[in-house]
């Protein structure tokens, strides 16, 4: 299951998505087809650069929505400046992502959580607590919508506590259980 986030104003993580259809097969990047193996690294994951385009596919191949990191923004501010990070500093990950008209919440209800990144320090060590209560209230109003709609676009913030401030940014949801994305910072 895919579930969404960015970064709202609550202070616990969103609620357990609804069941996902066998048929979903997020993680199928647009630069593949299924029958072609993924270019992943070491860690298995797909290396990306910042406006990159990548996308989720369905068994068949079939496209059902397409994403892209457009920024990083290391130390970031909170809109509301009483909101402190609890392991360091707030990164804030911009997104876009628009869907297919074969985007169904029966199959993803939702994409990118917290929960399904993690940052990479310079040391090799992966810091895997980046959703804190601090994450779900410190930019609310750019959050990414819990139901997408089809044929639909959006521009949205993930807002990771880490402490590193080098290295690499992870995003690996469950269902892409064999590969992530990675960026580096």
């Amino acid at each position: 299951m895919l579930t969404a986030a960015g970064c709202g104003n609550r202070t616990e993580p969103p609620a357990a998505p609804a069941e996902t259809s066998a048929d979903a097969q997020p993680g199928a990047d647009l630069t593949t087809t299924p029958s072609k193996a993924l270019a992943t690294n070491a860690r298995g994951n797909l290396p990306k650069k910042i406006g990159e385009e990548s996308g989720f596919s369905d068994r068949e191949g079939g496209h059902f929505a397409t994403f892209k990191l457009t920024k990083i923004e290391k130390s970031a501010k909170c809109a509301d400046a009483s909101i402190k990070p609890s392991n360091g500093q707030f990164m804030v990950l911009t997104f876009e992502i628009a869907t297919t008209a074969e985007f169904s919440t029966r199959s993803t209800p939702s994409l990118f959580n917290p929960l399904d990144f993690s940052v990479l320090g310079l040391n090799g060590v992966a810091d895997t607590e980046v959703a804190t209560p601090g994450t779900y209230g410190c930019r609310a109003a750019k959050k990414l919508p819990y139901n997408l709609a089809p044929s639909s676009k959006y521009v949205f913030e993930i807002v990771l506590d880490t402490k590193a401030t080098s290295g690499a940014v992870q995003y690996r949801p469950p269902l892409a259980a064999d590969y992530g994305w990675e960026w580096q910072l």
